[in-house]
């Protein structure tokens, strides 16, 4: 009886362990087709997962750190990313990185169930106003009373649609069009894109989005941020030394933060958004991703942005493991890799 209340009680703990990406996301490795990730594949997906996890508890330990009056690094990185003053509230931060940390875990429901992971844009169909209105099973849906003639989507065919698509323009001040997403067998609407056979993917400087409009949520995780195939720390830091720092302005030679970030970054980066919702991982600015541009947000906003996130944990991960000279830790805390 002993050891077997001793195997109830070992299940039922919680480990803290990193999950699996196919424990955590609905993905296919099968394919390239509709999102699929068979590009990236299964392996490198854990290992950016991986370094996804590692950058979550590094964010954890900065804010621990930074409660720790002792620790100038901590704090000069806390100060130099999300301003303020030792009198700021920096719970929020502190919880955004355990959240996301826990839901890596698999210790953090999502809204709406399972979430998917895509690695492209071709997960959703363009469709027009002017095509037919397919139902829940993907099929066109016939006006029975009208010789099988089928419904359209515009001309108040199909009021609700209309109305979405009067709302979403409204909301993205462009005009919106319906995208069918086969998966979810529903339509959400979005904006045009430069290449309508792949969509947001197609757009330069587009690399990651989330979308919790139908559900379950969604990742997508465009091609473009798997091009370097980076791992966590696998670029080489090239500190100026702080002595030879003149003025304010950056060294023109400086490595800039950016330039460090891995491949997972992205992936990190839209965790913010599915496990905090948008509402609360979007600055109403609107998001920042530079160094320079997030230097133009406030306090709060700044711990809506998950880039500022992302950097801090890049950056930090860098504190705690380039190593030390003349007891000088590498620091970025304004924006690029300086030392001494």
């Amino acid at each position: 009886m002993k050891y077997l209340l001793s195997l109830l009680l070992t299940a039922g703990q919680v480990t803290g362990a990193l999950q699996k990406v196919t424990q955590l996301f609905n993905v296919d490795f099968g394919t390239n087709d509709q999102g699929g990730c068979g590009y990236v594949g299964e392996t490198a997906m854990n290992e950016y997962l991986e370094d996804s996890y590692e950058l979550a508890k590094t964010g954890v330990k900065l804010l621990d750190d930074y409660s720790d009056t002792n620790n100038m690094e901590a704090e000069r990185l806390v100060f130099g990313y999300f301003k303020g003053t030792r009198g700021t509230d920096r719970s929020r931060l502190k919880s955004s990185f355990e959240a996301v940390r826990d839901f890596m875990e698999g210790n953090r429901e999502i809204t709406g169930g399972k979430p998917y992971l895509f690695c492209d844009s071709t997960w959703l169909t363009r469709f027009t106003m002017q095509d037919e209105w397919l139902n829940d099973e993907g099929q066109p849906v016939l006006k029975t009373d009208d010789q099988g003639i089928p419904y359209y989507i515009h001309n108040n065919d199909v009021e609700h649609m209309v109305d979405k698509q009067t709302e979403s323009t409204r909301a993205l001040r462009k005009v919106a069009v319906p995208y069918w997403s086969s998966t979810h067998k529903q339509y959400l609407f979005d904006q045009q894109y430069e290449n309508p056979a792949i969509g947001y993917c197609s757009e330069e400087g587009n690399a990651g989005v989330t979308q919790a409009i139908i559900l379950p949520k969604v990742i997508t995780v465009c091609p473009v941020a798997f091009e370097q195939k980076r791992r966590l720390r696998s670029v080489q830091v090239t500190p100026i030394t702080r002595a030879s720092i003149q003025g304010s302005s950056r060294p023109k030679n400086a490595q800039v933060t950016e330039d460090t970030l891995p491949s997972s970054a992205t992936l990190f980066h839209e965790m913010f958004h599915l496990v905090l919702g948008n509402a609360d991982s979007t600055p109403p600015p609107g998001e920042r991703y530079l160094w320079g541009q997030m230097r133009s947000l406030g306090v709060e906003s700044l711990s809506l942005n998950p880039e500022t996130y992302v950097s801090a944990a890049v950056a930090y991960d860098y504190t705690l493991n380039a190593g030390t000279r003349d007891g000088h830790a590498v620091e970025f805390y304004a924006g690029f890799a300086m030392q001494g």
